[in-house]
């Protein structure tokens, strides 16, 4: 990969050049482009490692649970449709104690047994495995998302624990933010610098997402049992996961990661997303002459 002040020239494995005006690299976690450029891209090493798995389950139907064992071990269930003959699939997140092998390391059914029966004993068990990785608890960010002509998003400018689709939610976030302004600027009607607003816009919701996701990583144990600030902060966080507010606040991070979300109940949470949107009250509107539809509706 090449630029200068006109474009970029990327030649792939086929040895096939594409020449470009601008490059957007969202090309994953191990992100080939980062690379080449050589982008600083600091952070926390991994100190576990948690087994993502698509699974049927045969014995009680658990469509939607997060449970945890005594000693450690931990399963999520989350429904994933069915597969070609009806049958229901289910998405497993697993984490166990002391879980430390390489993130490439196979995964091995027996793991999967194992967290299962640890948790919820024979009331469950493993039909078949139709997917299953490692993740780690990594935590990372590139320092700069613009470098030159060639920008980083998605998973190739921030990586960390998945947790609650974080991750993918702010990687979309990106892509909408980045792909406009590209339009824009090669098309002629916005200025070029306003790419530079990517970086600037972008970079510190990342940087907020891996806070809140580092936190959440030692609230779930995945930073080891035995840490010793798990139970202190479980104790605060107990406390303060009581508060409305506290609530509201922290899935408006899972929902989106501006914060701005209307809470049904709250009589100024629509006004108030409105005017930081458009700097205005709400506009009544219509479906029909004579009918009304208010922002509280939609």
């Amino acid at each position: 990969m090449t630029q200068d002040e006109d474009g970029v020239t990327a030649t792939f494995a086929t040895w096939d050049a594409v020449r470009c005006r601008y490059l957007l690299a969202a090309d994953g976690a191990r992100s080939m482009v980062r690379s080449l450029l050589g982008a600083e891209f600091p952070g926390r090493p991994a100190t576990s490692t948690t087994i993502a798995a698509d699974v049927r389950l045969g014995g009680e139907d658990l469509s939607m649970t997060h449970a945890r064992s005594e000693d450690g071990h931990q399963v999520a269930v989350f429904p994933l449709g069915t597969d070609g003959r009806g049958r229901p699939l289910r998405r497993l997140p697993l984490a166990g104690p002391g879980r430390s092998l390489p993130r490439d390391a196979p995964v091995m059914e027996d793991e999967i047994r194992e967290g299962l029966s640890a948790v919820f004993g024979s009331r469950v068990t493993l039909l078949e495995v139709r997917y299953a990785r490692r993740i780690t608890n990594a935590a990372r960010q590139a320092v700069r998302y613009r470098h030159g002509r060639v920008f980083l998003a998605g998973d190739a400018a921030h990586v960390h624990l998945p947790i609650g689709a974080q991750g993918m939610n702010t990687g979309i976030q990106d892509a909408l933010n980045l792909g406009w302004k590209v339009v824009a600027a090669v098309h002629g009607w916005a200025p070029e610098h306003l790419l530079d607003s990517y970086h600037t816009e972008r970079h510190p919701v990342a940087a907020a997402v891996l806070r809140n996701v580092q936190a959440q990583s030692l609230l779930m144990g995945h930073e080891g049992v035995g840490h010793p600030d798990l139970a202190a902060a479980k104790e605060l966080f107990a406390v303060l996961s009581q508060l409305r507010e506290v609530q509201h606040h922290l899935d408006d991070k899972l929902i989106r990661s501006d914060g701005y979300v209307c809470w049904a109940g709250n009589p100024d949470s629509v006004e108030a997303a409105l005017n930081h949107w458009f700097g205005r009250p709400d506009r009544p509107l219509r479906t029909s002459p004579t009918q009304p539809v208010t922002a509280e509706v939609v």
